[in-house]
């Protein structure tokens, strides 16, 4: 197969560890010639000495949020396309904002439109929650007017997408990247653990529904507990963490910034128990990366987070700080707890694809959708 490897439309977090993984991936995979669009994230990432010569590499920079750009950058997507004349494009999360003139396969990873139950809705206004209405309204016309097919991260999210596409819909768990499994410890971000220090890791970008505010609320509840050993790691921006943390706060959240996929396992290792007070995913990474790490996982009390981690987590409400505070001073003295969720999460992460199983059921989807498109020629 030729096919188009399309990540030019996306900007940061559990996206860019998704392309990562999955180009990582296909390098084993000979047969096939692969024309890989990027984002500047993923090309940032990217080690392209590794790659072989049926990997070709594009940097189109996609900004759809501007009119006169994406129209610009719409017109060179096509082009490639017209130079290339790929069997398929596979657009990892989408929407791409482009239509391909062949089989086209894409990602569905925009919880924020099918979970409006989530407790994010509580926390943003009226007029925020009709903005999202609407935006999710011109998406999945995207969706719906670009993809032959549709790949999602979940049963649930499938049978909630299926209400409203009449098209196939393919269920491909997230997994953990493979430098999990094999990977190089990098220098220390971190300083020198203080005797009795705890430290709770969260790694992903700072969105709203990350939820990473609510550690300010979470550390004015310890203090008055007089739990003083626990810390925060965070993964945000220098200039976000500046603008969230006032000084105050800087001694227990400590930002390590945006950090490369390859050196995350690292930050696991100096930490203690992997915190993700998330309210609203299709999937996160965040997950099996912490039960391949062998961390107990500390989450929000939500159906997602259930359907992934099932008895290898202990759930907080995450709008509620002082449950939150409970439950890290409960799992944090309870070695027994924390031995059971790691051995629950070793049993659980068996169930996710690898990331080479991962890799081959995109490529068998690419394959099917192509014979049907032929058959229908």
């Amino acid at each position: 197969m030729i096919l188009i490897i399309n990540s030019s439309n996306l900007v940061e977090g559990g996206s860019i560890q998704v392309s990562l993984s999955l180009l990582n991936e296909l390098i084993a995979f000979t047969d096939n010639t692969y024309h890989i669009f990027l984002c500047k994230a993923l090309s940032a990432q990217l080690e392209r000495d590794k790659f072989p010569s049926n990997f070709i590499f594009y940097e189109t920079f996609v900004t759809p949020a501007r009119l006169i750009t994406h129209k610009k950058t719409v017109k060179y997507l096509s082009y490639l396309e017209n130079q290339i004349k790929p069997d398929c494009v596979l657009t990892v999360f989408g929407p791409a904002y482009w239509k391909p003139k062949c089989a086209h396969v894409v990602g569905f990873a925009l919880g924020q439109f099918i979970y409006f139950e989530s407790p994010y809705f509580k926390q943003i206004s009226f007029w925020d929650r009709c903005k999202f209405k609407i935006e999710g309204l011109i998406k999945f016309q995207c969706f719906n007017k670009e993809a032959d097919a549709i790949i999602v991260e979940t049963d649930d999210v499938n049978r909630r997408l299926s209400r409203f596409f009449k098209k196939d819909i393919y269920t491909v768990s997230n997994t953990c990247n493979s430098v999990y499994s094999s990977f190089s410890t990098y220098p220390s971000k971190l300083p020198i653990k203080d005797n009795h220090e705890i430290r709770l890791l969260t790694i992903a970008a700072f969105y709203p529904h990350k939820n990473i505010s609510i550690i300010k609320n979470v550390l004015d509840i310890l203090e008055l507990k007089k739990i003083t050993n626990i810390k925060f790691v965070i993964t945000i921006p220098d200039e976000v963490y500046k603008s969230i943390f006032p000084l105050k706060y800087r001694t227990k959240v400590l930002n390590v910034g945006r950090t490369p996929v390859v050196e995350c396992p690292s930050l696991y290792q100096e930490c203690d128990i992997a915190f993700i007070p998330t309210m609203l995913e299709c999937f996160t990474a965040a997950y099996p990366e912490a039960m391949a790490m062998k961390k107990p996982i500390l989450t929000s009390d939500l159906g997602f987070a259930h359907s992934i981690c099932l008895n290898a987590a202990v759930y907080f409400d995450p709008l509620n700080a002082e449950d939150i505070a409970n439950k890290i001073s409960l799992l944090v003295n309870n070695d027994k707890l924390q031995n059971e969720l790691i051995i629950n999460g070793e049993n659980r992460l068996p169930q996710f694809l690898t990331g080479k199983e991962r890799a081959i059921e995109y490529l068998n989807i690419c394959q099917k959708l192509i014979n049907n498109k032929n058959v229908n020629l």
